[in-house]
């Protein structure tokens, strides 16, 4: 503690927080600009919480394994105490990356996942992030979550409504449940409909999503404008209905990103994504429809 309560110089910083949920010192750190912080989410409140450095221009924020505030309310806390914080009007990146809680899956000890499947109400991820949408200053946001937490369309239009100067967007869902729970929803075609709608600065995408039902058909432009300059969309496809062909994905895609470096949208996904083997067909179409595009025919 001694060391970290006066850094003057200091611009940044990778640390693993430990014991400090009831700390009430205080950390002068005015020439920070990059903080890498791990650690369980009590501990990580505390240290936020009693941080005082006003130039934080990037911040990753790391649970651990062992950490079991799963449905406390802990990381939306933690979310609020950040919005709250002297740096939070300079904070241009966000990374959260939420380890599943060793509870969940360890044999012989007590577990809160029966409590969390049955619950009427299941946790939402914008319900963690909410507090951050008051900053419109975000230009890169990269979240992990894992699969007992559900995530949906609305909560990606809620994003790109708060943060409409994204240049990348990150929202990943690791692993996926044996069973399906209809609760633990996944964003899909609206949500990328909103995300180009709403985020015209948007260059990099990566989005864990589900295609359930055919996507809607994207208008062509009125006028010769290139479209929506993402380069690179990454799709790590969990779910999908066996009746949504990989051609009507590819047109919708398409329509939408039009600008799109295929080369680029399917490579150094994580292990746990399904898109490298279920979705090459669909990339291919992708490809072939800007091939068309480029020679006149579209």
């Amino acid at each position: 503690l001694k060391v970290l309560k006066s850094l003057p110089n200091l611009e940044y910083l990778f640390a693993h927080f430990a014991q400090f949920k009831e700390c009430r010192s205080t950390f002068k750190m005015p020439s920070l600009r990059q903080l890498h912080c791990v650690g369980a989410i009590a501990d990580l409140i505390g240290f936020v919480s009693n941080l005082h450095a006003c130039r934080i221009h990037s911040l990753t924020v790391r649970t651990t394994k062992e950490d079991a505030t799963f449905a406390s309310g802990a990381a939306r806390e933690l979310m609020q105490r950040t919005a709250n914080a002297p740096f939070s009007h300079n904070l241009r990146a966000l990374s959260l990356l939420m380890h599943r809680p060793q509870a969940l899956y360890s044999w012989g000890r007590p577990s809160i996942m029966p409590t969390m499947l049955t619950m009427r109400r299941p946790i939402y991820l914008i319900d963690i992030l909410r507090p951050l949408l008051v900053l419109p200053e975000l230009h890169v946001v990269r979240v992990e979550y894992y699969w007992e937490i559900a995530a949906h369309d609305g909560d990606i239009v809620e994003m790109a409504h708060a943060w409409r100067g994204l240049q990348e967007l990150s929202i990943l869902r690791t692993g996926r449940p044996r069973d399906r729970y209809p609760f633990l929803s996944l964003p899909g075609a609206a949500a990328l409909e909103a995300l180009a709608h709403s985020c015209p600065a948007l260059a990099h995408l990566a989005l864990s999503v589900a295609f359930l039902e055919e996507p809607p058909r994207v208008p062509e432009s009125p006028d010769e404008s290139p479209g929506h300059p993402l380069a690179v969309l990454r799709l790590d496809v969990q779910e999908r209905d066996d009746a949504v062909s990989a051609e009507a994905v590819a047109k919708f895609i398409d329509g939408l990103f039009p600008s799109l470096d295929v080369r680029r949208c399917d490579v150094d996904m994580p292990p746990w994504c399904w898109a490298r083997m279920k979705w090459t067909q669909m990339w291919n179409a992708v490809g072939a429809l800007q091939r068309l595009c480029r020679s006149g025919v579209r």
